[in-house]
């Protein structure tokens, strides 16, 4: 199996639209537009880092030297990441416990595809 995962990241983010959307829409009924908000933000947050991470691992596959430029960028990445967020928490724009949910549903969709992937190669052999 090739390993392209620009293709499982679509699949991700197309799976992660079809839950959170829904739960948006509930949460928007249910707690307001914070929650609604974050649970968007949570998603997107997560689906991004993953690109990252996507991105830091062809470089480091790519390059001989990747392995600091690697360190280097994913503690950029976190570190702008934490920022937003704590940004966003100082304006009382977030809701936690729905940012939260948002990260774990795409990061259990991370995890479901990675096993898919890892069973399909596991067949190839």
């Amino acid at each position: 199996m090739k390993d392209n995962w620009d293709k499982s990241l679509k699949k991700i983010s197309l799976y992660a639209t079809y839950i959170i959307a829904p739960l948006c829409i509930v949460a928007l009924l249910l707690y307001g537009w914070k929650a609604s908000l974050s649970l968007v933000l949570g998603g997107f947050f997560a689906i991004v880092n993953f690109r990252g991470v996507i991105w830091g691992v062809q470089n480091i596959v790519e390059l001989d030297k990747g392995k600091s430029k690697m360190m280097f960028m994913t503690f950029f990445r976190l570190m702008v990441l934490f920022s937003i967020l704590l940004i966003l928490l100082i304006f009382d724009v977030i809701h936690i416990p729905a940012i939260a949910l948002g990260l774990t549903i795409v990061f259990i969709l991370i995890l479901l595809e990675g096993l898919t992937r890892a069973r399909q190669i596991k067949d190839e052999e």
